[in-house]
């Protein structure tokens, strides 16, 4: 049922191009994408698509006809100027080490702060062997060398 769809749009856009002055340009694309949901079936989305196919085939039939129509260009979406390619600040947090006190063995690697604090208090809350953080020095390190990646 669906073969059709586009030269139905076609003519329905033609038929109904002559009130667009009048019904103004959202109803007027309402009413063409509404008559192929009703007729076909189809999902918006899909109409939509047949709709701006309509609209392209109308354009290239009657060149200047479309002029004026939609949005106008300033109201458009899209990248505001003087956004592209601004430098991103990415700050990685500081990642630390559990160390144990006694032999400096290393218990676990690439904690936040808070989780070794806590997994130090679990520890001497155990009566476990005593542990101390150490700050891993290439956490900075890595952090300087991402916010390169990001500016460059």
């Amino acid at each position: 049922m669906n073969q059709g769809v586009r030269a139905f749009t076609n003519t329905k856009f033609a038929e109904e191009f002559t009130k667009v002055k009048e019904t103004g340009y959202t109803e007027f694309r309402r009413t063409v994408m509404n008559a192929a949901i009703e007729t076909f079936g189809i999902s918006i989305a899909s109409a939509a698509t047949h709709f701006n196919h309509a609209k392209l085939e109308y354009g290239k039939a009657n060149p200047g006809a479309l002029d004026g129509l939609g949005r106008p260009e300033d109201k458009k979406g899209g990248r505001k100027p003087g956004t592209k390619n601004k430098a991103v600040e990415v700050v990685l947090p500081t990642l630390y080490d559990v160390i144990k006190v006694k032999d400096g063995s290393v218990v676990t690697t690439g904690l936040t702060k808070e989780a070794a604090e806590a997994l130090v208090a679990k520890a001497a809350a155990a009566k476990k062997a005593k542990l101390q953080i150490k700050e891993v020095a290439a956490a900075a390190a890595s952090e300087e060398k991402a916010v390169e990646e990001v500016a460059a």
